[in-house]
């Protein structure tokens, strides 16, 4: 298992090219790790390519979209992802000029690998999280099958943190494929939180309200605080399937929607920074839930301590490694509801811990999650892979293969 850290050595006259970036939905609201990595690079030129366009903030007009937004486009979509194998694919890589394909998420790097295949591309994946944890998928000896043959075509498989990356290997991804490489974010200016008056919340979430991002413990977290005569107010930046359910629990727990506790929905990336500068500290107590889904790192927490709070969470998956215990933030045991009050507590209590663990998350993204020095490595993983599948790429397409070719 290879760690990268900063930029290589690679000579310039052997990284120019177009890297594919392999998305088949272009791009959701929650992908701007995505967005921020391609904005990063410096010596590929990154060109989103999928099969139909998301309108989001996250978007973009050069992204590349295969099929139209008709009905046609519908049903040949469809065809594609039950074939893996559609000329109209071939014919867009081939007109963007890629040397190379990097898919997001591993169900996409299966989806698009026949077609790297056939023209004779390196592949370059990258795991996210559910696709190594998700039981529905890991436990589908099929989804095993096809992730074995995709780890012997790719050149490299990007794990986001080294629980990932121990997962990959679990799957029987070989461990000489295997590259650690945190995504890091754009480094925000600091946050002028000694000049600012009172913050507006106390505690702020931002995330997908599904279940293993942990609000409902958050929650019970906050009914706890005003029972025990510290009552605090939580901003919940962010929407999903569990919003509703999460309105009814925070009422059904005494707390005041509105008031103790604001549901702010989805907010562009401009408006989740204003709600982390107007709070005192950052909770996503994330945890796994019953399908097995973990947090594989967590973008936020990094977006937290760039903003200058202290974080508490709890124990689970990748969340150690985004999160220095006892140095940028608190963690609590996984799902032990009283410890996660009890450091929510301590930093509601002590503003000058609270401050230093700040201070500490900020600088700790600086020295290690600048996402220009983490792309870096993943430009060089594509210089190395593209060295070692040099070859003409065929001019003509090839008879269309079996509906399962991997």
């Amino acid at each position: 298992m290879s760690v990268a850290g900063g930029a290589g050595g690679t000579p310039a006259e052997e990284a120019a090219g177009t890297v594919a970036v392999w998305r088949s939905t272009l791009l959701p609201p929650s992908e701007t790790f995505i967005r921020h990595q391609m904005d990063a690079m410096s010596r590929w030129r990154p060109v989103a390519v999928g099969l139909e366009l998301r309108r989001s903030p996250v978007a973009s007009a050069a992204d590349e979209v295969v099929f139209p937004a008709t009905s046609a486009g519908r049903i040949r979509r469809g065809l594609f992802r039950r074939a893996r194998w559609s000329p109209a694919v071939e014919r867009r890589l081939r007109s963007v000029d890629a040397r190379l394909i990097h898919a997001h998420f591993l169900p996409e790097a299966l989806l698009i690998a026949p077609t790297a295949r056939r023209l004779g591309l390196p592949l370059v994946a990258t795991a996210h999280g559910y696709d190594v944890n998700h039981l529905p998928l890991v436990s589908s000896p099929r989804y095993r099958r096809r992730l074995r043959r995709l780890f012997a075509q790719a050149e490299a498989v990007v794990a986001v943190s080294g629980f990932v990356a121990g997962r990959l290997a679990e799957l029987g991804c070989p461990p000489e494929k295997i590259l650690r490489i945190p995504i890091g974010i754009p480094l925000p200016p600091p946050a002028d939180h000694d000049g600012a008056p009172d913050r507006t919340w106390d505690i702020v979430f931002a995330g997908r309200l599904i279940e293993f991002k942990g609000v409902d413990h958050i929650l019970r977290s906050l009914a706890d605080l005003r029972g025990q005569g510290s009552p605090a107010t939580l901003a919940v930046v962010g929407d999903g399937p569990l919003r509703p359910a999460l309105e009814r629990a925070a009422r059904d727990l005494g707390l005041e929607v509105g008031v103790d506790v604001d549901f702010l929905g989805w907010q562009p990336p401009a408006g989740v920074d204003s709600v982390l500068r107007r709070g005192r500290i950052f909770c996503a107590p994330s945890l796994r839930a019953a399908d097995g889904s973990r947090e594989g790192f967590g973008m936020v927490f990094l977006e937290a301590a760039a903003a200058g709070l202290p974080v508490v969470s709890y124990r689970s998956g990748g969340v150690p490694e985004a999160v220095a215990d006892g140095v940028t933030g608190l963690l609590a045991p996984e799902g032990d509801n009283a410890g996660l009050t009890a450091h929510l507590r301590t930093l509601l209590d002590d503003a000058g811990l609270a401050a230093r663990m700040g201070s500490a998350g900020r600088r700790r993204v600086l020295a290690e999650f600048d996402v220009g020095v983490r792309t870096a490595a993943l430009e060089d993983a594509y210089d190395r892979a593209v060295r070692r599948t040099r070859r003409p790429v065929p001019a003509a397409v090839d008879p269309a293969p079996s509906a399962d070719p991997a």
